[in-house]
């Protein structure tokens, strides 16, 4: 009987250290596999394969939202959109990065993109309005759909 209370006993013992040491066992696991994700998504972009690098640090802020890591990849993730020419979508994440983490070191950085974003915006608007203008040496007529070239102009 002693030794069948004494089993049971270390039994407990055994199981209450189990559940106290597996939860920081399962926040190093986190780290670990955040870390890893981190660094797949790295090479991803080194390879530029943009939105499997954008999926992989997703899995990272899922992991550990509120972490200096998660601040890193939601960076990265607007590096990617700029990468893909998805500008609009480049600007929200700097901007929200800016406004929600005024205190982090990584805002100087943000704020240089958030500039380079907004210029690449206006050279491609700047270049949709050239090419529109080019386009009119090309005249459409609506009524046939023939194409006449315009190869030259009389003034005067």
């Amino acid at each position: 009987m002693r030794k069948k209370c004494l089993f049971l006993f270390a039994l407990s013992v055994t199981l209450v250290l189990f559940w106290i040491v597996q939860p920081a066992n399962t926040a190093q696991d986190t780290d670990r596999l955040a870390d890893k994700h981190f660094k797949k998504a790295i090479d991803l972009l080194k390879q530029t394969q943009y939105q499997d690098a954008i999926a992989e640090y997703e899995k990272v802020i899922s992991l550990l939202p509120s972490s200096e890591i998660a601040l890193d990849a939601r960076y990265w993730i607007g590096q990617s959109y700029f990468q893909m020419g998805r500008h609009d979508e480049a600007l929200s994440i700097f901007e929200k990065l800016v406004q929600e983490y005024p205190s982090s070191a990584i805002v100087p950085v943000t704020q240089l993109m958030i500039g380079r974003v907004e210029k690449e915006k206006e050279i491609r608007k700047a270049r949709a309005k050239r090419d529109a203008s080019a386009d009119k040496k090309i005249i459409i007529d609506p009524k046939t759909g023939a194409k006449f070239h315009k190869i030259g102009s009389l003034t005067g």
